[in-house]
């Protein structure tokens, strides 16, 4: 899986479940989901369950920081992390 389709997939999933299927331009991968109001607290956990079902890893407690979780870019930064000490 590239980082494209990492970033795609995390996309299509913010879009469509914290921002009501908002035109795609409205999220920036920069974009702060905290500062944007996008993803509250339990929107977290819907994300963190994402993530674990769609990318196959497990989210530990400290991992869930808005150092790995607070935008597009984060995210698939954070996923191509896991992603490569899972398969290592």
């Amino acid at each position: 899986m590239t980082e494209t389709d990492v970033r795609t997939q995390i996309r299509e999933f913010i879009l469509m479940e914290f921002m009501d299927g908002a035109d795609p331009s409205e999220l920036t991968d920069d974009l702060s989901f905290e500062a944007g109001h996008i993803v509250d607290s339990v929107g977290m956990m819907d994300l963190i369950m994402f993530l674990e079902e769609t990318f196959e890893f497990e989210v530990e407690n400290e991992e869930a920081l808005p150092d790995n979780f607070d935008s597009v870019d984060l995210l698939t930064q954070f996923v191509l992390r896991k992603r490569q000490a899972v398969s290592a």
